[in-house]
């Protein structure tokens, strides 16, 4: 019989006590059975350390809360599995969530990370947003990020996470892996997973309340630098992000008055040749 690989999920902690238990039930509740559960913790946080064991998690305590990537890189050191996943502490997996990753890994034998649509959950607001799936292109994730935190990873490709970065790490971290040659495969326009919205002590805010100083460090980072045009569309997308490439421009998936700020002129695709500028609608 064929050995079933092992999905390594490694979990940092800080301030989201009052999930845990949701997040690991939502964990053991999985059709696929062979996991590990890393929990990345403060050592002086008695009631965690104690609320992971009884829910079967390995655990890994710091010194000291140095943000998330630090913990993050502490966790992914303890894993062991073929199929690596980063979970933040309040992410909830639907049911079958792990088995149609490795099914998607086991189909897509040449992608090192397989995704779908995800869910945010704005439990004060009582409401929810889907961010939809985009299909891989590796010129789109260097314009936007479409990649988020909780994105299976073959072993093979694993990087570390930037410690000095103060938001968009997620970002940044699929950016590094297709930078060393990764792929990604979109599995399907559907929901394996849902998380709560950003905390007023998250660092998504700080991304989210700096976002084009954020980007401009990323990009720069990996030897992009801010565009003044953007391309979008409707209903074009793969031939948008060829013509994008071709002007140097940015691709984005949509665009709003917030993300137009970033640039001098706007076109969108109307058919899949024809160029319309568009930018006076966000002025």
């Amino acid at each position: 019989m064929a050995r079933t690989p092992k999905f390594s999920i490694y979990i940092p902690v800080y301030k989201t006590e009052q999930f845990l238990d949701n997040v690991f039930s939502c964990i053991d509740k999985q059709d696929y059975k062979n996991i590990e559960k890393i929990v990345v913790v403060n050592k002086n946080n008695k009631e965690v350390i104690k609320k992971s064991e009884k829910w079967g998690a390995t655990v890994v305590t710091i010194d000291e809360d140095r943000g998330a990537p630090y913990a993050r890189n502490r966790g992914l050191e303890a894993t062991t599995g073929e199929y690596i996943l980063s979970m933040d502490s309040d992410t909830y997996l639907f049911p079958g969530a792990l088995t149609c990753w490795a099914n998607g890994f086991k189909k897509y034998e040449e992608a090192d990370f397989v995704y779908t649509e995800f869910e945010i959950i704005d439990t004060k607001a009582r409401q929810t947003i889907i961010y939809p799936g985009q299909k891989f292109n590796k010129y789109h994730l260097a314009c936007e990020n479409y990649i988020n935190t909780a994105t299976p990873i073959r072993r093979r490709a694993l990087v570390t996470w930037d410690e000095d970065l103060k938001s968009l790490q997620d970002w940044d971290y699929f950016w590094k892996i297709v930078d060393n040659g990764g792929t990604g495969k979109l599995l399907g326009r559907f929901l394996l997973y849902q998380t709560e919205a950003p905390r007023a002590d998250g660092i998504s805010v700080d991304g989210s309340n700096n976002m084009f100083e954020r980007r401009k460090i990323v990009r720069e980072k990996h030897g992009v630098f801010n565009r003044d045009t953007c391309i979008t569309t409707d209903d074009y997308q793969e031939e948008a992000i060829v013509i994008a490439e071709e002007m140097g421009a940015d691709f984005r998936a949509s665009v709003n008055h917030r993300n137009a700020s970033e640039y001098k002129v706007i076109y969108k695709l109307v058919t899949n040749k024809e160029l319309i500028n568009v930018t006076t609608k966000y002025v």
